[in-house]
């Protein structure tokens, strides 16, 4: 998200010679800095940011870093119009967290400091689909079961920037997948709640058996995040090709025992945006618990999609992270 730090400008105190004045007398003029509107890119190398006004570059303000906090060098800004063209000197990393600053001013000379982070352009991400989800984890101590998100590519492409979104306890958690190049058939698991253990890695490259850890395996491609688990009972996740991209995927699900409209903000806050973004089928009357996938909510049984793109319920113990959905 952007963060905007305008330079303000301050102007003297104005006295008016009546006793009695009846308002402030402001001289004539703009005294507003321009104001960041828009983040655009189109390929890996440059980033477009629009702004309400016309604006100017000024030239020896821009600074980009990469996650690790390093100046990247060799960015450059020209203005056209209403908009900065910046070309960033780097073919960006999919997925790469980046951190850009800079200042423009109007025509006037109202000047504006801009300091947002972005993430990697990837001009080949995967198709992808959910095909499996497990919300509760158990507590077996032969067979344990963690909470995860199973993706299946559909085709190949690099996964780098891919955002999965998803409802915890309290609130509706995001993560970007970091940069990997996937095959069509390859099945990738997220594991959503790690127990900080030093074999929980992230396999990014050719190696997939490089990461240990419960429900980790070496026919799949293993990512962990510490950013909380699914909600147990009712939830919902939205899987976009890039932040505030395209929806490639949804699911809505329920206890079986709920009945009626959603009042639950954040639950409700992300079911719209899956029916509005036609991944998930919903009424004209507003989200209701009749449309979710209803089970009873069970530490033993996990969310699956069948071979006809319908969800059901595994049975107790069935659940499969990585391997074909029975």
């Amino acid at each position: 998200m952007a963060r905007f730090f305008p330079l303000l400008a301050f102007l003297p105190a104005l006295w008016a010679c009546s006793p009695l004045p009846r308002e402030a007398v402001l001289p004539k003029g703009d005294f507003y800095p321009p104001a960041l509107v828009s983040v655009r890119a189109e390929d890996g190398q440059s980033l477009v940011l629009g702004f309400d006004e016309e604006v100017q570059s000024l030239e020896g303000t821009y600074v980009l870093e990469d996650a690790q906090g390093r100046t990247i060098p060799g960015l450059g800004a020209a203005a056209q119009g209403k908009d900065l063209a910046l070309s960033l000197g780097i073919v960006e990393v999919p997925g790469a967290a980046y951190r850009l600053a800079g200042e423009v001013e109007d025509l006037r000379g109202n000047r504006c400091r801009f300091v947002l982070e972005f993430t990697g352009f990837n001009s080949r991400p995967p198709a992808l689909a959910l095909s499996e989800v497990r919300p509760q984890k158990n507590s077996s101590t032969k067979t344990p079961h963690r909470d995860y998100i199973e993706l299946a590519a559909l085709s190949g492409g690099n996964l780098g920037g891919v955002e999965l979104s998803w409802l915890s306890s309290t609130k509706i958690l995001s993560y970007r997948f970091p940069a990997a190049e996937l095959s069509s058939g390859d099945i990738v698991l997220l594991h959503l709640a790690p127990e900080a253990r030093p074999e929980e890695l992230d396999e990014t490259g050719a190696d997939l058996g490089l990461s240990g850890g419960i429900d980790a395996g070496p026919g799949y491609r293993d990512f962990w995040t510490a950013l909380g688990p699914l909600s147990d009972a009712s939830g919902a996740i939205l899987l976009r090709q890039r932040p505030a991209g395209k929806a490639l995927d949804g699911l809505f699900y329920a206890d079986e025992a709920k009945a009626g409209p959603l009042t639950e903000g954040k639950l409700k806050e992300l079911v719209l945006i899956l029916g509005r973004e036609g991944v998930w089928k919903l009424g004209e009357g507003g989200p209701d618990y009749g449309e979710a996938l209803g089970w009873k909510p069970s530490a033993s049984k996990s969310l699956v999609r069948q071979a006809g793109g319908g969800w059901t319920v595994s049975a107790a113990g069935a659940e499969s992270p990585g391997l074909v959905n029975p």
